[in-house]
């Protein structure tokens, strides 16, 4: 009995159908946690009763914990005797479905937010960045079409600051912004992107300039009349106030304004969900470039395991995605840029580039520009895809989509070319099942496969492909 159940695998599934994904005055997600049950499961099965127990009860805590709304058990073709697992199950449902994850009710962030980053590219960004950059930026995101592959927002980051006049108002550093500020944002607009700027809640930016610290209504209401869309607020020399107190206060403020402003908090390293205050929140510090340097921030995302707080209006996020771009840890290779865009898209995180449309390689643009892979990351129903099994240096992750397919990226982190293997028990289907598999990087699809499929992975590479059970052969009359 326990055998056929485990072969089965129980699965958690969102609500897809007849619950809505925004119901005042919060936001509301049903979310995954089908990695904890299954430990739960393969305990029992193995007749592990302690620790099946002690799993199940940490279990109940991560819900209550992380304010899991609802979940929704799936069994294929589940045994007729559940046993104990039926009770179990019966009372992690009772008490999961007690409480809910809310997001900040803005009306923003419904998808992961994508667009560009203003620090570290180099040339006539970061530092010295001005508005005639910003603007063709805006210019080459429309041209190259990335505009219309969803890169929508343009954030200008620190060192926009020229200090604060008379009345204490923030100015822009006037050799740099000649026309102001609104003008800048009109000409974004015109373009059909949205415009984002930098604050810090310190007393000083990282950069040393001017923070909003006793300044919020006064900055917020700045940045609305001046028509920005986003708002990057970083926590550096924050030590005047506490990291909540301070995203609350400039989540009202921004609120006051009447303009909807995206807030995305940088709290460097913060593994834990603020609640409803921020649209998104970095959880590493920030990137430089290259593979060694990424594999460090894609650990430190897919290992906090914030899967349950991770979703429509509240994303987590691991800065940046630095295709084409060379800072302190060096340049990767398109096998690696793919990788890097691969895995941000499985899991679900905001797609902010430091890939300059202006300057960046055909093979860049054609990574960042990838729209079977986009489509992953922009799935409505913002599941962070979960790694399900590890071989060395070889590691297999799926998300659930919309659809109902599954997407799957096969990770190689070792430096040669290897051959993987993914089972289709691994990701939650039927061992025996005939699946189809379509290949998000060559664009194809690559047949119909029984129970596993299988590819050459390039060293520092992925393989992503999305993979879906075939309807049964009609009956013959």
């Amino acid at each position: 009995m326990w055998n056929s159940l485990t072969r089965r695998q129980v699965s958690i599934f969102l609500q897809l159908n007849g619950v809505p994904f925004r119901a005042a005055p919060h936001s509301l997600r049903y979310l995954t946690v089908a990695s904890h049950v299954s430990c739960v499961i393969s305990d029992i099965a193995n007749t592990n009763w302690i620790l099946a127990v002690c799993k199940f009860f940490l279990l109940m805590k991560i819900t209550i914990v992380n304010n899991i709304n609802s979940v929704i058990i799936e069994a294929h073709g589940a045994a007729k005797e559940w046993g104990t697992l039926k009770i179990l199950l019966f009372c992690y449902i009772v008490l999961a479905t007690t409480s809910n994850v809310s997001a900040l009710d803005n009306g923003l962030a419904n998808t992961p937010p994508m667009g560009f980053n203003c620090w570290g590219s180099g040339r006539d960004v970061g530092p010295d960045i001005s508005a005639k950059a910003i603007m063709e930026l805006a210019d080459a995101f429309a041209s190259t079409g990335l505009r219309d592959k969803g890169y929508k927002y343009l954030v200008i980051d620190d060192a926009w600051i020229g200090g604060r006049d008379a009345q204490t108002n923030l100015y822009p550093v006037a050799v740099r912004f000649p026309d102001g500020m609104k003008a800048l944002t009109d000409y974004v607009h015109s373009k059909g992107m949205k415009i984002g700027i930098y604050e810090s809640p310190a007393r000083k930016t990282c950069y040393g300039l001017e923070g909003s610290f006793g300044h919020e209504q006064q900055d917020a209401n700045m940045f609305a009349a001046w028509g920005f869309d986003y708002l990057k607020y970083d926590w550096c020399h924050g030590a005047d106030q506490g990291e909540t107190n301070a995203m609350t206060k400039m989540r009202d403020c921004l609120a006051k304004t009447g303009r909807p402003i995206l807030l995305h908090a940088v709290l460097y390293g913060q593994q834990r969900w603020p609640g409803p205050i921020v649209n998104m929140w970095r959880v590493c510090p920030d990137a430089t470039s290259g593979w060694l340097e990424f594999m460090k921030r894609y650990d430190i995302v897919i290992n906090a395991n914030l899967q349950a707080v991770h979703g429509p209006g509240h994303w987590t996020e691991g800065d940046t995605i630095t295709v084409g771009t060379v800072k302190e840890g060096g340049a990767m290779s398109d096998t690696e840029g793919r990788a890097q865009f691969s895995l941000w898209c499985i899991l679900a995180q905001p797609l902010m580039l430091w890939t300059d449309p202006r300057t960046a390689s055909p093979a860049s643009l054609a990574i960042v520009g990838n729209t079977e892979a986009i489509a992953v990351d922009q799935d409505p129903l913002g599941i962070m895809g979960s790694k399900v099994k590890i071989d060395g240096d070889r590691e297999i992750l799926v998300k659930v989509l919309k659809d109902s397919t599954k997407a799957v990226v096969l990770l190689n982190r070792a430096s040669s070319s290897t051959n993987m293997v993914v089972s289709w028990s691994d990701i939650g289907l039927d061992a025996n099942a005939q699946c189809s598999v379509r290949d998000l990087w060559q664009h194809e699809d690559k047949g119909i496969f029984k129970g596993s499929y299988s590819g050459n992975v390039e060293g520092h590479g992925c393989s992503s492909s999305k993979s879906n059970r075939c309807p049964p052969p009609a009956a013959s009359q």
